[in-house]
Protein backbone atom coordinates (compact mmCIF):
# COMPACT_ATOMS: atom_id res chain seq x y z
CA UNK A 1 0.00 0.00 0.00
CA UNK A 2 1.08 3.18 -0.55
CA UNK A 3 0.43 6.94 0.53
CA UNK A 4 1.01 9.95 -1.16
CA UNK A 5 0.93 13.04 1.72
CA UNK A 6 2.48 16.22 0.55
CA UNK A 7 4.27 15.17 -2.87
CA UNK A 8 6.06 12.69 -0.77
CA UNK A 9 5.72 9.08 -0.65
CA UNK A 10 5.06 7.04 2.38
CA UNK A 11 5.12 3.17 1.56
CA UNK A 12 3.28 1.18 4.32
CA UNK A 13 4.10 -2.28 5.64
CA UNK A 14 3.59 -5.06 7.46
CA UNK A 15 6.74 -4.76 9.96
CA UNK A 16 6.35 -8.33 11.25
CA UNK A 17 7.16 -9.78 7.91
CA UNK A 18 9.99 -6.93 6.77
CA UNK A 19 14.09 -7.48 7.74
CA UNK A 20 16.87 -6.03 6.88
CA UNK A 21 20.51 -7.13 6.79
CA UNK A 22 24.13 -6.55 5.78
CA UNK A 23 26.16 -9.05 4.28
CA UNK A 24 28.55 -10.02 2.17
CA UNK A 25 27.57 -11.18 -1.73
CA UNK A 26 28.94 -15.49 -1.73
CA UNK A 27 28.95 -15.23 -5.52
CA UNK A 28 28.10 -13.01 -8.62
CA UNK A 29 24.33 -12.30 -8.96
CA UNK A 30 22.96 -14.49 -11.39
CA UNK A 31 20.50 -13.03 -14.08
CA UNK A 32 18.11 -15.69 -15.10
CA UNK A 33 14.82 -15.65 -17.72
CA UNK A 34 11.32 -16.49 -16.56
CA UNK A 35 8.74 -18.22 -18.37
CA UNK A 36 6.95 -15.40 -19.46
CA UNK A 37 9.78 -13.37 -20.59
CA UNK A 38 10.49 -11.12 -17.71
CA UNK A 39 13.43 -11.66 -15.80
CA UNK A 40 14.48 -11.95 -12.18
CA UNK A 41 18.19 -11.62 -10.20
CA UNK A 42 19.29 -14.42 -7.62
CA UNK A 43 22.15 -14.18 -5.09
CA UNK A 44 23.25 -15.52 -1.50
CA UNK A 45 24.10 -13.06 0.85
CA UNK A 46 26.14 -14.06 4.04
CA UNK A 47 25.02 -12.51 7.18
CA UNK A 48 26.83 -12.65 10.56
CA UNK A 49 24.85 -13.20 13.38
CA UNK A 50 25.33 -10.60 16.14
CA UNK A 51 26.03 -12.77 18.58
CA UNK A 52 28.62 -15.62 19.61
CA UNK A 53 27.68 -19.33 19.77
CA UNK A 54 30.55 -21.56 21.65
CA UNK A 55 33.09 -18.40 21.53
CA UNK A 56 32.66 -17.54 17.72
CA UNK A 57 30.17 -15.92 15.71
CA UNK A 58 28.08 -18.01 13.55
CA UNK A 59 26.98 -16.56 9.56
CA UNK A 60 23.48 -17.11 8.22
CA UNK A 61 23.34 -17.47 4.65
CA UNK A 62 20.32 -15.96 2.81
CA UNK A 63 19.16 -16.54 -0.61
CA UNK A 64 17.22 -13.85 -2.49
CA UNK A 65 15.35 -12.77 -5.65
CA UNK A 66 14.36 -10.25 -7.14
CA UNK A 67 12.57 -9.10 -10.10
CA UNK A 68 13.66 -6.69 -12.87
CA UNK A 69 11.11 -4.49 -14.70
CA UNK A 70 13.13 -5.27 -18.13
CA UNK A 71 15.73 -7.96 -18.48
CA UNK A 72 17.98 -6.19 -20.45
CA UNK A 73 18.57 -3.45 -17.32
CA UNK A 74 20.18 -5.34 -14.58
CA UNK A 75 20.04 -1.91 -12.49
CA UNK A 76 22.26 -2.13 -9.48
CA UNK A 77 23.01 -5.98 -10.03
CA UNK A 78 25.30 -5.23 -12.99
CA UNK A 79 27.50 -3.41 -10.15
CA UNK A 80 27.38 -6.32 -7.45
CA UNK A 81 30.44 -8.72 -7.51
CA UNK A 82 31.26 -11.74 -5.41
CA UNK A 83 32.65 -10.69 -1.59
CA UNK A 84 31.05 -6.86 -2.23
CA UNK A 85 29.82 -5.39 0.91
CA UNK A 86 25.72 -4.84 0.24
CA UNK A 87 22.62 -4.01 2.18
CA UNK A 88 19.39 -5.40 1.83
CA UNK A 89 15.59 -4.51 2.99
CA UNK A 90 13.18 -7.76 1.86
CA UNK A 91 9.66 -9.28 2.81
CA UNK A 92 9.66 -13.37 3.45
CA UNK A 93 7.09 -15.09 1.34
CA UNK A 94 6.80 -18.32 0.60
CA UNK A 95 6.24 -20.28 -2.60
CA UNK A 96 3.38 -22.88 -1.12
CA UNK A 97 0.66 -24.06 -3.81
CA UNK A 98 -1.39 -26.92 -4.04
CA UNK A 99 -0.47 -29.24 -6.85
CA UNK A 100 -2.97 -30.78 -9.45
CA UNK A 101 -3.61 -33.86 -7.99
CA UNK A 102 -4.42 -31.84 -4.63
CA UNK A 103 -1.22 -32.08 -3.07
CA UNK A 104 0.16 -29.52 -1.50
CA UNK A 105 3.66 -28.40 -2.32
CA UNK A 106 6.43 -26.62 -0.11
Amino acid sequence: RTIVLDRKEIIIMNMRNFGVGEGRLTANPKILENADGSASVRFTVAIDDNYKKNGSKSTQFVPFRAFLKDKNVPGPYAYMHKGDLIGVSYEVRNNNYVAKEGTPVY
